[in-house]
Parts: C-alpha cells; structure tokens; sequence
C-alpha cells in the first residue's frame, strides 16, 4: 500500500482503465470546495481537470481513457 495524496480533503478515487492515472475529487490547494483531479498512478502532482467553479462529484474515466464524466453544480 502507497500513500498518493497529501493534504487536502480527497473521496471517490477510481483508476483509469489502463491503471496509469487516478481520477478523484479534492478540496486540495486554493479549491474551497470539491473539484476533478487527475493523479498519475504512481503519485505525483494532482492536476486540476474540472473548471475550479462550482462543487464536483462522482468522476470516472471513459474506458478508452480519452474523457472523463462528472456531476458539477453550477458555478
């Protein structure tokens, strides 16, 4: 077992088809509120995919890996 994430509030973490990436929602760094996350599977730095406004939940990777699908409130 590895630790990938530091800080923050992190939930809802799924793999990505291929098992390369990390998909998940965080309150991490200047986000008061839940936002998508990519995180290469073998840790690293969490890259920001949702559009910083508005509260995300529930994403998953498309099994071809090419998109992603999340719920989002308005912002």
């Amino acid at each position: 077992m590895t630790q990938l994430t530091f800080g923050g509030e992190n939930a809802e973490a799924y793999f990505s088809a291929d098992d390369c990436h990390l998909i998940l929602q965080s309150t991490h760094g200047e986000y008061d509120c839940d936002q998508i996350f990519i995180l290469p599977g073998s840790g690293g730095e969490l890259q920001l995919v949702s559009t910083g406004k508005g509260r995300t939940t529930c994403s998953y990777f498309f099994p071809a890996g090419d998109r992603i699908l999340c719920s989002s409130t308005p912002s």
